[in-house]
């Protein structure tokens, strides 16, 4: 499309590739000559919702080249997030499952195995040892139930995840320690959209509107509360202080912005910034997650060894 060939085109080029790119194509070119729009084909097609709403912007606007641009240029950055997450995740991954595996029939076999030992040899039980025996008891019964229950959670904010798409506020960390964290997020995502309408040489309120009707950062409401201030002609930075949750810096830079009147050239520094930012504290995290993991995998081993060594030890004394 950057090269000036139309969507028909296009999509009957892509046809002709690889059978999965292709049929992809296929469904599209079928949408789009039925008249539909192309986002609402990429919706039919299970495509993320961030793509179609990116896409519908490129639409609304008339730039669905740089639209699809941006699109792939996101779904290129979450592959590498994906992929590196999962190097730096899969051997610790791996081998704390062992571990917890290995705790469990240390719990439910060899413990087990030693208690009716110390009974048969008439050995007295010290506190210690005594202490450990019941806490295998408790680790036998109640690791398998853990692991079901820390699954079904996941399952269940994978599914809550899904469902409200960017409105993060039905997560109970939402109000916790990630509340900064989230609202980076919030930033970066509409600091992005108004960017992306406002340089397409929409009005303001034309760009607001569209914010609430995509359901921006999953904030409609507070979108749509703010095209409602801005309409009868208040100040938008005004607005945003009192009907929106962005951080200070938004409010003041496009505050400076109005009195200049360089409010696109603004947006799209603030979605600059707020990119870099939400880019270097996920590399922190990424810094981070490797030795935490390492660390945690260190204290499961340990309290494994611990857990068979010290009854073990214990019997050998008594019995020497």
């Amino acid at each position: 499309m950057q090269a000036g060939i139309d969507i028909d085109t296009a999509l009957s080029a892509l046809s002709s590739q690889a059978i999965k790119r292709g049929s992809f194509a296929i469904v599209l070119q079928e949408k789009v000559r039925q008249g539909q729009s192309l986002a609402s084909g990429f919706s039919l097609l299970f495509f993320p919702d961030i793509i179609v709403r990116i896409l519908r912007l490129g639409e609304w606007t008339g730039d669905l080249a740089n639209a699809l641009k941006k699109a792939a240029h996101y779904l290129e950055t979450k592959r590498l997030r994906r992929e590196r997450l999962w190097r730096i995740l899969a051997y610790p991954l791996v081998l704390t499952i062992l571990c917890f595996a290995v705790t469990q029939l240390l719990a439910s076999i060899v413990l087990p195995e030693f208690y009716h030992m110390y009974q048969s040899l008439g050995v007295s039980l010290s506190k210690l040892t005594e202490f450990l025996f019941y806490l295998g008891r408790v680790i036998a019964w109640g690791l398998p139930r853990a692991l079901i229950a820390l699954i079904v959670l996941c399952i269940v904010l994978v599914v809550l995840y899904r469902r409200n798409g960017a409105n993060m506020s039905y997560f109970p960390f939402s109000h916790g320690p990630l509340r900064k964290w989230l609202t980076l997020l919030e930033a970066k995502q509409s600091m992005e959209v108004l960017s992306f309408l406002l340089q397409s040489g929409l009005d303001l309120l034309t760009s607001l509107t569209y914010m609430a009707e995509m359901d921006s950062a999953g904030l409609a409401r507070e979108w749509g509360l703010v095209v409602y201030d801005v309409s009868l002609g208040m100040s938008f930075s005004e607005v945003l202080k009192n009907r929106t949750t962005l951080p200070q810096l938004v409010i003041d830079t496009l505050e400076m912005a109005e009195k200049t009147g360089d409010l696109p050239g603004s947006t799209h520094r603030l979605s600059s910034y707020y990119t870099r930012t939400v880019d270097q504290k996920m590399e922190r995290f990424f810094r981070t997650l490797e030795p935490l993991s390492t660390a945690i995998l260190g204290v499961i081993i340990g309290f494994a060894t611990l857990l068979f060594m010290l009854p073990m030890m214990n019997l050998i004394r008594q019995l020497s």
